[in-house]
């Protein structure tokens, strides 16, 4: 049998390490307190069903670029609240602007690519510059060890931004 209790959630201990409590706040709401004394309210989802609120938001979104153009991004899932724009800035070098939406937590990946041109480059591609309002993407072929154009091939983009 498992009891939960009513506790407002400053009266709730911290969980022990690798561990959630489970209890009901004086709001009525589930919610879990961690090992930190981090409070997490569980979210109700359309079909009914209860999970366990994400502790991030998510965006996703595939790129392709040839040329001197920008890349071309189609978005799979944004849960930012913004778009985020990507402009070409120089060969091998673009710019993803999104003003406000990011945070000192998040994190950023940006998947391997091929060059479908010239199948003997080694893709790189990294990103640096981060701050709350954007990023640069490079890319380069790590063989000949120089920025270049056409790399981004359905380059996966994935963004965390921790709450």
């Amino acid at each position: 049998m498992i009891q939960i209790l009513r506790r407002a959630a400053s009266a709730v201990v911290n969980a022990a390490a690798n561990k959630i409590i489970i209890f009901f706040d004086q709001d009525n709401k589930v919610k879990t307190k961690d090992q930190n004394g981090n409070v997490k309210t569980f979210v109700v989802e359309d079909s009914g069903g209860v999970s366990s609120a994400k502790p991030y938001l998510l965006y996703m979104a595939m790129a392709t670029q040839t040329g001197t153009s920008a890349p071309v991004v189609t978005v799979l899932k944004n849960e930012l609240g913004g778009n985020i724009s990507y402009a070409y800035t120089s060969v091998g070098t673009f710019t993803a602007t999104a003003t406000g939406l990011l945070n000192p937590t998040t994190a950023i990946q940006i998947g391997s690519g091929h060059n479908p041109v010239n199948s003997s480059d080694v893709p790189s591609i990294g990103h640096k510059g981060q701050t709350n309002d954007g990023f640069i993407i490079t890319t380069g072929d790590a063989l000949n060890q120089g920025l270049t154009n056409g790399i981004l091939d359905k380059t996966l983009i994935i963004i965390y931004k921790f709450q």
